[in-house]
């Protein structure tokens, strides 16, 4: 093939399978990526089918329309004499006959470990199902990927995604805009689902805010997010415009802390069944931790059982953001992992922003709202911006004051009594209320058996507490009573496990007279530096995640 030929043939060189790919001049793919000017700024259908399974497989690129031509002498598996080694000669040569020639020479390189390995097989049949292929061709890719297990190729995380795994996981890198809309993008029908589920609890939001003064403390709020992190305001608005949701449905259902507290009595919340003899209060999340720390056993452990109304499984994911954005001239940059729910602020559950620097987040349902404060849920995903204690501090008590009550389990370096750092790392309770002239805050170390609920434990703050939390922490420590050996990291899983409390468990099953369930439990292990995700009961089942932090950079 000469220079002058209209025709430029590439050559697709990965572990599974040679492509041959022929582009008429003419020719303009309905939907694709953008060549480089060699390919005359053409168009290429990146859709792949079948899906190669063995090495030397032909790829068909595309729908049946002949931008690609399969060509026999590069479908070398399953033939005798045949195989990956003769596949490499026969393009070496090839390659090296039409470049003697004078003839165009390209390679497409796939590496096929990335759609496989790192992409959720879920994401994958929804891209298939979007492009229009077949129902036969989806069973077909469908069938391929059941009962797979999926493998990360770096150490940072040693499982990616298994079949026991009921939320995605989620790289993301650009602007707050472009992350926030990824994930819109990806989670588009957990995120609908959710909303769907939440319709009536919407709905009643929607009401409160049709009205005056609804509408009030809404822009109020709006106001001050925009003000005070506008970037997360742009984040919120990605994932509601990948998600193809209003973005004030989303917001809602960010403020609810805040409107619970200040509307509750008015059924504006999802309230619990009705004639349960017992003291609830409607919450969206629930939380346990576990901290532990044994210098004879060579333990330290922060645990926590992340808690939410049963549909929250399903809409759950892992994030791996960084984040680089422009505010006011000057570049930001963040960096962290966090899981999350699918259309709420991360950072407010399980999340890691260095080596020495993660926590996990508690609900405490304070019952005075700073109106004029910030947002909890913005707080907190400010928080992931943090470098150090101290730069979580300051965000905690930056002006004008979070809005409404929290607490997190802050493991970071510690600090000897001049005020600098000594190299270890230690674990703080942290509890924070809203207050009229800003936050109000406790630092409580946490001892050698540390445990926390829904409740304020420390702060002397009017609080609503619920029968679940008050249970869940009876139950803990009688359980510490009764044990008068060292703990290990192994009783750790079984307290979380816990269900001798029929109605109130610590492992919870959304059953009544409870009415949330325990999504998923993370397990810091501070002496080994990792951190283990389950989604089912921890003393009997495998991690569905497994990562190391010190890879974390």
């Amino acid at each position: 093939m000469s220079e002058s030929s209209a025709w430029v043939p590439a050559a697709c060189l990965c572990p599974r399978a040679p492509l041959r790919c022929l582009l008429p001049p003419d020719s303009t793919p309905p939907m694709g990526k953008r060549w480089p000017n060699v390919f005359h700024d053409r168009w290429l259908n990146p859709s792949l089918r079948p899906f190669a399974d063995d090495p030397g497989d032909t790829v068909h690129v595309g729908s049946d329309s002949g931008y690609l031509q399969n060509d026999k002498i590069y479908n070398q598996a399953f033939r005798p004499g045949f195989g990956c080694q003769t596949t490499l000669l026969r393009l070496v040569e090839d390659s090296r006959r039409a470049l003697y020639n004078h003839e165009y020479v390209a390679a497409l390189l796939m590496d096929f470990s990335q759609a496989f390995d790192c992409i959720p097989h879920n994401l994958l049949v929804g891209k298939l199902e979007a492009y229009g292929m077949s129902k036969a061709s989806i069973n077909l890719a469908s069938s391929y990927l059941s009962s797979r297990k999926q493998q990360h190729g770096d150490h940072l995380m040693e499982k990616y995604q298994s079949d026991t795994a009921s939320f995605t996981s989620l790289k993301l890198t650009g602007s707050h805009y472009d992350v926030g809309q990824e994930l819109g993008r990806c989670m588009r029908k957990q995120i609908q689902d959710y909303l769907a589920e939440k319709d009536g609890y919407i709905k009643s939001l929607k009401q409160l805010t049709d009205s005056t003064e609804g509408r009030k403390t809404y822009e109020g709020f709006l106001d001050i997010v925009t003000a005070h992190f506008p970037l997360y305001r742009r984040e919120l608005e990605g994932t509601a415009d990948g998600a193809g949701v209003d973005f004030e449905k989303l917001f809602l259902l960010n403020l609810e802390p805040e409107l619970t507290a200040l509307y509750g009595d008015n059924s504006v919340v999802e309230v619990a069944p009705p004639g349960d003899e017992c003291r609830h209060y409607p919450q969206s999340n629930g939380c346990t931790v576990i901290c532990i720390r044994n210098a004879d056993t060579n333990t330290f452990v922060l645990a926590h059982n992340e808690d939410g109304c049963p549909q929250m499984k399903q809409a759950s994911v892992w994030l791996d953001l960084d984040i680089t954005d422009t505010l006011d001239g000057k570049t930001v940059k963040e960096r962290f992992l966090s899981f999350t729910k699918a259309g709420s602020m991360p950072g407010n559950m399980i999340s890691i922003m260095g080596t020495d620097l993660m926590y996990t987040g508690n609900s405490v349902y304070q019952k005075w709202v700073n109106r004029s404060g910030i947002p909890r849920r913005f707080v907190m995903r400010a928080i992931l911006s943090a470098k150090s204690f101290d730069d979580a501090m300051e965000i905690i008590n930056k002006a004008p004051g979070i809005a409404s009550g929290y607490n997190i389990n802050l493991v970071h370096t510690a600090s000897d009594s001049s005020g600098e750092t000594s190299g270890g790392l230690v674990c703080s309770c942290i509890e924070i209320a809203g207050q009229p002239d800003g936050t109000l805050k406790c630092i409580t170390p946490c001892t050698d058996f540390f445990t926390h609920t829904n409740l304020f434990h420390h702060l002397t703050v009017p609080h609503y507490q619920e029968e679940s939390s008050i249970q869940r922490q009876i139950a803990m420590e009688a359980w510490r009573r009764r044990t008068s050996r060292r703990i290990e990291k192994s009783d750790i899983l079984e307290i979380l496990s816990n269900q001798d409390n029929k109605d109130f468990p610590v492992f919870r099953t959304g059953e009544k007279p409870d009415y949330l369930s325990t999504a998923c439990v993370a397990v810091f292990d501070l002496e080994a530096m990792t951190l283990e995700l389950f989604t089912d009961k921890p003393e009997n089942t495998d991690p569905v995640l497994n990562i190391n932090i010190r890879d974390f950079h």
